[in-house]
């Protein structure tokens, strides 16, 4: 694994273990090892640049006094508990038009593409998380009000840079959902999604 990404991933997990409002948090995050499989997944599906700008966001934040994992877990009461996101609202960053722009295409891009993989690989993503939010409620939240929370706590640069990724892999007719999903079978040990999907129950 890159060392940089390894870096990231152990802020990542001091971030999330100290969030206050991760109460919210998937029974498989209580596990450091299931933390680092699924976010490593993830982040090597970035552009090194994605994953620098990513890593300032949180030093930033850090030297601000700010937890971006815990925020990302405020975001989410906006969907499920509306009440209590009002009253812990004021704690994080106002959001400009541009990056509520910027989340609401993202999160479109990703959910497209979680579509089409539930399609593809039925049996590996039929534990997932419903895809949409209208699925919400407070004991489970969607995979699109996930995707969402999270790309709110992304500055706009490094929204930028998500979008450019997103735009280059769309023009391939790539699918970075399903690039994450194989990141994560390698890691279990399948040599490919075919491979998993055939093995599920």
């Amino acid at each position: 694994m890159d060392a940089s990404v390894q870096e990231l991933l152990d802020l990542e997990w001091r971030l999330f273990d100290a969030a206050p409002q991760a109460g919210q948090r998937s029974a498989q995050f209580e596990d450091r090892e299931q933390f680092i499989i699924t976010r490593s997944a993830q982040l090597a599906a970035w552009s090194p640049e994605l994953l620098e700008s990513w890593w300032q966001d949180l030093r930033s934040a850090q030297a601000e006094g700010r937890n971006p994992i815990n925020e990302k877990y405020i975001y989410m009461l906006e969907q499920v508990d509306p009440e209590r996101y009002a009253m812990l609202k004021p704690g994080v960053p106002e959001a400009s038009m541009e990056k509520l722009w910027l989340v609401d295409w993202i999160c479109q891009a990703q959910v497209t593409w979680q579509e089409a993989l539930q399609k593809k690989y039925p049996r590996i993503t039929q534990n997932s998380r419903a895809i949409h939010r209208s699925a919400d409620n407070q004991d489970s939240v969607s995979f699109e009000t996930f995707v969402r929370s999270e790309l709110m706590t992304y500055s706009v640069s490094t929204l930028r840079l998500y979008a450019r990724q997103i735009e280059k892999a769309q023009k391939v007719g790539k699918n970075l959902c399903e690039t994450i999903l194989e990141n994560t079978v390698r890691q279990l040990g399948f040599d490919s999604l075919e491979t998993a999907n055939s093995n599920m129950i």
